[in-house]
C-alpha cells in the first residue's frame, strides 16, 4: 500500500506522520530530500547560486533557505525559477525511493505540496490522505506557530491550493481540529482499514 498524505500548511500533518510512523509505517519525506538535494556540494546547489547568486548562502555554504525563501516569496517568476531547478531532482529522488520499498506493507510518502505539483495525477498512490484542519482553524494555528500577522498569514496560506479543496480531492480525510487523540483514533482507524 503506498499511501500520499499531505495538508495544509499548520494542519498537523507531521503529527498524523508521526502516529504512522509508530504504526511502523516506512516514511518517505519530502522535505527530508528536498534538504538533501541542496546540501553544499550538490548540482542543484550550484544551480540555485547560479540563478539567485551567492546572497542566498549563509558563511558556510550552505543554503540560506531562509533568504531565499523571503526573496521567492511575492515573486511569482523567481519562484517559478526556483521551482523548475529543485522539483525535478526531488521528484527522481521521490520515484527511487518508491521503486526500492514497494514490496512494504505500508508507505507513506509525505508531500506538502502533493496536489500544486501534480502528483496526485501520478497514478503512484493507492491512496491520497489529506490532514485537514478548517480554514480558520488553519489561519489561527499559524499565526500562533509562526508568530506572524494576520495578513501574512493569510499571504503564506494563498500559496497552496484551499484546504477544503485537498479535502475534496483526497479520498480520505484525517480531521485535526480536535484534540491529539482524537487525531489518532482516526490515523488508527485508516490503518486498520488499509492493513485489512
Amino acid at each position: 500500500m503506498i499511501v500520499g498524505i499531505t495538508g495544509g500548511i499548520a494542519t498537523g500533518k507531521s503529527t498524523v506522520v508521526q502516529r504512522l510512523r509508530a504504526h511502523g509505517a516506512y516514511v518517505i519525506d519530502a522535505d527530508e530530500i528536498a534538504r538533501a538535494v541542496v546540501a553544499v556540494g550538490t548540482p542543484t546547489l550550484a544551480r540555485l547560486v547560479d540563478a539567485f547568486g551567492k546572497a542566498i548562502l549563509c558563511a558556510d555554504g550552505a543554503l540560506d533557505r531562509r533568504a531565499l525563501g523571503q526573496r521567492v516569496f511575492e515573486d511569482h517568476a523567481e519562484r517559478q525559477t526556483l521551482e523548475s531547478i529543485v522539483h525535478p531532482p526531488i521528484r527522481q529522488c521521490i520515484l527511487a525511493k518508491i521503486a526500492a520499498v514497494r514490496h512494504l506493507s505500508l508507505v507513506v510518502v509525505d508531500i506538502p505540496l502533493l496536489f500544486e505539483n501534480g502528483w496526485h495525477a501520478s497514478g503512484l498512490f493507492d491512496v491520497i490522505v489529506v490532514v485537514y484542519v478548517p480554514p480558520d482553524v488553519q489561519h489561527a494555528r499559524l499565526r500562533q506557530r509562526d508568530h506572524i500577522s494576520a495578513a501574512y498569514a493569510t499571504q503564506k496560506i494563498a500559496t497552496q491550493w484551499p484546504i477544503d479543496q485537498k479535502k475534496m480531492s483526497a479520498d480520505v480525510t484525517i480531521d485535526n481540529s480536535g484534540t491529539i487523540e482524537q487525531t489518532f483514533v482516526e490515523v488508527d482507524a485508516f490503518v486498520q482499514q488499509v492493513r485489512s
